[in-house]
């Protein structure tokens, strides 16, 4: 099926107007314009304004694939008279726009505050690798349906408020299919107090046949820091959240709640390759790069002079621009005399104990 688009690298939300969703779906539009009998489309909460400040209209949200690759893209369903319009992360993720960039070598930085202002999109959203992540199982592997687990009152109601905002992100989305897979869910608590809402897979984990990735150890680290006396520490921001699942993965992290079930569209916490397939991602992105080093959800960047390491740590923005990888500001550390990584203290005179 042919759907035509405007591309609009300014735009942040990716919108299929009612008239063209209607000529997809004759049959799930009834004459007053109301969508029925489509449980490929899910309500969605999220405020859509246009460019002139008005109200969108929006109805839901459907995933369209989209390209050769078959991307999976989310797309909001609304009432407007213009185009349907793709959005820059959507550009990106088709691989259909390039981002220049007007940074000198002599631009410094000092402060988040810099980068946020070269690289604004970069900071505080959630990123987008491009393509989708497939996740093999054993063939012969037995689905499991998990029963579902009863919480305290206190619980659950900061679990609905966590589900509903991973929902708007696009993060889950409601399944109302019959799946083969349904896993449980388990949370701890954020530095911040907050619920973080992970995936409960025991019986899954045991047939994902992993990708394994090679951490790296300290020792095949260590030197890379020598003569260094600029540092800075980036946070990656809901990391694994940038890696899209392609449908059949997605059905396979399908977990049941209180208040129903639901799938990941975003590669969760708790399986067993998550570690793998982001390191993976990470090793990708960095190994161009020069004196910049990733482990987990942690980026350094150093330099033997406040020159290298501002050019370093411009370079790894632009690249983590093009490739959909964003930071968390509160948690970035930049241009400092030392810094905290692996569990220990790097400084210009060598490594030490974190105290």
């Amino acid at each position: 099926m042919n759907l035509r688009v405007k591309v609009d690298t300014g735009a942040n939300a990716k919108i299929l107007t009612l008239r063209s969703f209607k000529q997809m779906y004759p049959e799930n539009v009834t004459e007053n314009d109301e969508i029925i009998n489509a449980d490929f489309v899910t309500k969605s909460k999220t405020k859509l304004i246009g460019y002139s400040g008005e109200k969108v209209n929006n109805i839901g949200t459907m995933t369209i694939k989209c390209g050769k690759d078959r991307i999976a893209q989310v797309f909001f369903i609304t009432k407007t008279d213009g185009p349907n319009i793709l959005s820059l992360q959507g550009c990106r993720a088709l691989d259909l726009v390039k981002i220049n960039y007007n940074i000198n070598n002599k631009t410094t930085v000092n402060s988040v505050e810099d980068l946020k202002t070269l690289f604004p999109g970069q900071f505080d959203t959630i990123g987008s690798f491009q393509g989708n992540f497939h996740i093999q199982i054993d063939k012969n592997a037995t689905p499991v349906v998990q029963l579902p687990r009863k919480y305290p009152v206190h619980i659950k109601n900061e679990l609905k408020q966590e589900l509903d905002r991973m929902e708007i992100l696009n993060v889950i989305q409601k399944e109302t299919e019959p799946t083969d897979w349904v896993n449980s869910i388990a949370f701890s608590r954020k530095s911040n107090g907050k619920l973080r809402v992970c995936l409960d897979p025991k019986d899954l984990n045991k047939v994902i046949k992993r990708t394994h990735h090679k951490i790296p150890t300290l020792e095949e680290i260590s030197h890379k820091f020598s003569g260094a006396k600029y540092f800075s520490k980036l946070d990656v921001q809901h990391g694994y959240w940038a890696i899209h699942l392609d449908e059949y993965s997605s059905k396979l992290t399908t977990f049941s709640s209180p208040f129903g079930r639901y799938r990941f569209l975003r590669l969760p916490f708790g399986l067993s390759v998550s570690q793998d397939i982001f390191q993976f991602k990470m090793d990708q992105i960095l190994e161009k790069g020069e004196g910049t080093l990733g482990i987990s959800d942690d980026v350094c960047v150093y330099g033997e002079t406040e020159e290298e390491h501002d050019r370093n740590l411009l370079h790894l923005l632009k690249v983590c621009k093009e490739k959909g990888l964003v930071f968390n500001s509160d948690k970035c550390y930049i241009k400092q005399p030392q810094i905290s990584f692996y569990g220990l203290i790097w400084d210009e005179n060598g490594v030490h104990p974190d105290p």
